[in-house]
This record gives C-alpha cells, sequence and structure tokens, in this order.
C-alpha cells in the first residue's frame, strides 16, 4: 500500500509540474527544459509543437533571439536575420541563468532549415522580436459593448467582431 502511494504521488508531482507561468523572479529549482507549456506576462501561452512567428530586429540584429552555433547559443550577426523568416517552430520551454545574473525563460525554436534557436520570451515580446496575437486583455476591451449601448455600432457589427476576436483567442 505504501508503495502505491508512493508512486501515484510521484505520478502526480510529474504531471502537474510540466506547465510554466510568468514570475518576477524564477531561482534555480526551476530549470529544467521539460516544460510543455508557458504562460507570459501577458498572458499570452506558448506550447510545443506551435508555431511562433518572428517580427522585426530590435535594432540591426535580433537583440533576445540567440542561434544555436557549435559553442552554445550565440548572438546573431546582421548575415543571419534572413534565417529567421518563415515559420519557426517551439521544440523546447526552459528556464536557464545563474544565480548571479538570474534566471530566465527560454524558448528554443526550429526554423525551416533545421537550425535551432533560443529566446528570450519576455524581452522579445516587449522588443517585438516576435509577432504576438492579442492578449486576453487587449481582446476583453475590444469586445466590451461601449460601442453597442452608444450605437456606434450595430448589434450584428458587435456579433461579428466578437466571432472573429474569439476566434484569435483560440
Amino acid at each position: 500500500m505504501n508503495k502505491l502511494l508512493i508512486i501515484f504521488t510521484l505520478i502526480s508531482s510529474v504531471c502537474l509540474g510540466q506547465n510554466l507561468t510568468y514570475q518576477s523572479e524564477f531561482d534555480k529549482s526551476f530549470k529544467r527544459s521539460d516544460y510543455k507549456s508557458y504562460i507570459s506576462k501577458d498572458s499570452i501561452v506558448f506550447k510545443i509543437d506551435d508555431n511562433i512567428k518572428i517580427g522585426k530586429p530590435s535594432d540591426l540584429t535580433f537583440k533576445n533571439i540567440y542561434i544555436h552555433q557549435g559553442l552554445g547559443y550565440l548572438p546573431m550577426s546582421v548575415t543571419e536575420n534572413h534565417l529567421l523568416d518563415g515559420n519557426c517552430k517551439i521544440i523546447a520551454i526552459s528556464v536557464a541563468g545563474t544565480k548571479r545574473k538570474g534566471f530566465l525563460p527560454y524558448i528554443q525554436i526550429r526554423n525551416e532549415d533545421g537550425k535551432f534557436f533560443s529566446i528570450d520570451i519576455e524581452k522579445a515580446i516587449t522588443s517585438k522580436e516576435i509577432n504576438v496575437g492579442l492578449s486576453e486583455n487587449e481582446i476583453l476591451e475590444l469586445l466590451k459593448k461601449e460601442k453597442l449601448e452608444l450605437e456606434i455600432i450595430s448589434a450584428e457589427e458587435f456579433e461579428r467582431r466578437k466571432k472573429e476576436l474569439l476566434k484569435k483567442l483560440n
């Protein structure tokens, strides 16, 4: 009976520990790479095997996206910016860093040619290096009935916009 209880406890802790949510600080205990999803500060959900759209570099190069080369993940050069054109697929979600610099959530992606990249996800969102859809808060703001109540738009127009926004959310 005790063995069964121990096994059940271990299985439930493994199943519950696979999602990562934004926190202001991560510590060493989060340093793993087997998370299945990540929920950002803006309530944007990233899941393994999802496609991610890369935006424009924040400078001449991407400052929050790193390319995988023989020595590990290195900053990108101007000539490597074109490698992020097209679809990129999320292959891993992890927390990395050091005790001194702090721990941050990263998403590893692969482009269509098979090259690997790592994204400091929170900084990439704020610098618009990755394109994200509307957040839940933005969608709720757009769905407010103020325009409908002020008769700026009709009820049919409101319902049509509502359906479009809900499709984007899913």
